[in-house]
């Protein structure tokens, strides 16, 4: 077997690899304002429709949805919200551009309806 190093130096290769613009394949990066949200109370209104409809369990939602059965059970919760509040967070639209905190609104969901309203504005 001899030639050591000429064996080695004949089996050695290069490799070329083309450069890429970064620049052209990157995605621009958004910006916070750009993103959006699902609209919380919308979207429980929806769930609710598909429970009724359907006539299927909240774990069974829950298992189609992809989400845990609490999850299903807080937005639904929301809608014992007072329905002047339900009216203003529906006219906002399905898409928000600030998410609304689902807990802080639980909050609320426990408070007798007159106060809602003066603890909704004190999240805004």
């Amino acid at each position: 077997m001899g030639g050591g190093a000429s064996v080695i130096k004949e089996r050695t290769f290069r490799l070329v690899f083309p450069l890429v613009d970064e620049q052209k394949t990157k995605e621009p990066k958004r910006r916070k304002s750009d993103r959006t949200y699902p609209n919380p109370i919308i979207t429980s209104l929806e769930w609710k429709r598909v429970l009724e409809t359907d006539g299927i369990t909240i774990t069974e939602l829950a298992r189609r949805l992809g989400i845990s059965q609490p999850r299903v059970s807080q937005m639904l919760r929301l809608l014992r919200l007072h329905p002047d509040l339900i009216r203003d967070i529906v006219a906002i639209g399905r898409v928000m551009t600030r998410p609304v905190k689902i807990r802080r609104l639980l909050t609320i969901v426990d408070q007798p309806l007159s106060e809602q309203k003066e603890l909704f504005k004190s999240l805004k």
